[in-house]
Order: structure tokens, then C-alpha cells, then sequence
């Protein structure tokens, strides 16, 4: 099963539930509530854990829960780009915010942030005899 590195629940303490609801909802402007769409925020999740995934299992072994906090920020931000991605402004927030998570998650993968928990896969014997 794939890893999820953050959920509804991450989403909503980051960037509330009435942005949630209002991006997501589905309800074509029928209610004066906006009726936010859970499934909608499970494929974002589930894209940007994917994407995580991309870049991380090249090098690392697979990360165990409980994830940290660093892998859940980068996840919500790419999560929620992911819902605006159509809509936004290219110097706001949520654009701001994406790639900075893309910029953690290079240094991640660079070596050059350390994140609790993950394991760097050994290296092949042939890889170190050419390095």
C-alpha cells in the first residue's frame, strides 16, 4: 500500500476547513455553504504522497509511521497546490508554499536536511567500487 504522508485532518489544522470545503466543493454554487468533497482531497493526498514517494524510495528505505512532521507539511503543500493548481495566482501563498515544499524535498533527497526516520538504502557494492 502506498504511504500517505499526511490527511484530511493535517489539511484542515493547516489551512482550515472552509478552504477546504470552498476549493473542493463540487455542488456547482447550489448551496450558500460550500460542500467540500473528501474524496477530491484523498487524490491530492494521494498524488502528492505519490510524488514524495518518487523521489524518496530511490533512496531511502520506506519511511514507517508515524511520518514526520516535515514529510506532512511538504505533503499538505503539494496537496493543496494540487486542488488550486488551475486557479492560482503564480506569486501568492499556495504557490509560494508548493515550492518550498519542492526546495525541502530536493534537500531531502540531497542529503543536505537530515528527516528523523529515514533510512538510507545501502549502497551497492558495484555503485561504491565506481564512486
Amino acid at each position: 500500500m502506498a504511504n500517505k504522508y499526511c490527511t484530511i485532518e493535517d489539511m484542515a489544522l493547516r489551512f482550515g476547513e472552509e478552504e477546504l470545503a470552498s476549493i473542493t466543493d463540487r455542488t456547482d454554487g447550489d448551496s450558500n455553504v460550500p460542500q467540500g468533497d473528501d474524496d477530491v482531497i484523498e487524490a491530492a493526498i494521494a498524488d502528492a504522497s505519490a510524488a514524495i514517494d518518487g523521489v524518496l524510495l530511490q533512496l531511502f528505505e520506506t519511511p514507517q509511521k508515524p511520518y514526520s512532521n516535515i514529510l506532512s507539511l511538504i505533503c499538505a503543500d503539494v496537496s493543496r497546490w494540487l486542488l488550486y493548481e488551475d486557479s492560482l495566482d503564480e506569486d501568492g501563498i499556495i504557490q509560494r508554499r508548493y515550492e518550498r515544499a519542492l526546495s525541502l524535498l530536493s534537500k531531502i533527497a540531497d542529503g543536505t536536511l537530515h528527516v528523523v526516520g529515514l533510512v538510507k538504502k545501502p549502497t551497492s557494492r558495484l555503485r561504491a567500487i565506481r564512486a
